[in-house]
C-alpha cells in the first residue's frame, strides 16, 4: 500500500508540480500574449504615424508642386516685366536724346533771335539819326525849274500825305 500511496504522492506531486508548471507557463503565455498585444499596439500606431507622414508627405507634394508652378509663373511675370523694362529704357534714352535735340535747338532759335534784335537795334539806330539822308525826296519844283516841261505839276515835296506819297488828287497838271 505504501508503494500505491507513494505512487499516488508521486502522480500527485506530478499533478501539483505540473499545476505549477501549468500556471507558471500560463503566466508567461500571458506574459507573452500581453507582450505581443503591446507590440501589436505599438505597430498600430507606428502604422498610423507612417499613414499620416504619407499622407502628409503627399500634401506637401502637392503644395511644393503648386508653389513650383507659381514660382514658374512669376518668373515668366519677372521675364516679361525684365522686356518691358528693356524696351521702356530704350523708350527713355530715345526720348531723352529727342528732348536734347530740341534743347539745343531751343537755345540756337534763342541765340538767333538775340543776335537778330541786337542787329535790328542796331539798324534801327542808325536808321533814325538821318533817316531823311537814306531816302532822298524828289523836290518837284526844282526838277520843274530844271528841266521845265511844258506840263507843270503844281505842288511841292512838302505835301505828302502820312505815308510820305503824293495822291493824284493833290497834283494839278495845267497845260498851256
Amino acid at each position: 500500500q505504501n508503494k500505491s500511496l507513494q505512487v499516488e504522492l508521486l502522480v500527485e506531486k506530478k499533478r501539483v508540480g505540473s499545476n505549477a508548471r501549468e500556471a507558471q507557463l500560463r503566466e508567461e503565455l500571458g506574459h507573452i500574449f500581453d507582450e505581443n498585444n503591446t507590440l501589436l499596439n505599438e505597430q498600430f500606431a507606428l502604422n498610423q504615424e507612417r499613414q499620416k507622414l504619407i499622407e502628409d508627405n503627399e500634401a506637401s507634394q502637392k503644395r511644393i508642386e503648386s508653389l513650383q508652378q507659381d514660382m514658374a509663373s512669376l518668373n515668366r511675370t519677372i521675364l516679361e516685366l525684365q522686356d518691358q523694362q528693356g524696351s521702356m529704357v530704350d523708350s527713355y534714352k530715345c526720348i531723352l536724346s529727342h528732348v536734347s535735340t530740341a534743347h539745343a535747338a531751343h537755345k540756337r532759335i534763342i541765340q538767333q533771335k538775340e543776335e537778330i534784335e541786337t542787329a535790328n537795334a542796331q539798324l534801327r539806330a542808325r536808321a533814325s539819326v538821318a533817316f531823311e539822308d537814306l531816302t532822298p525826296r524828289p523836290d518837284w519844283n526844282q526838277i520843274m525849274k530844271e528841266t521845265q516841261l511844258p506840263c507843270p505839276i503844281n505842288g511841292s515835296a512838302t505835301d505828302l500825305d502820312k505815308h510820305g506819297t503824293k495822291t493824284v488828287e493833290q497834283f494839278s497838271i495845267t497845260c498851256n
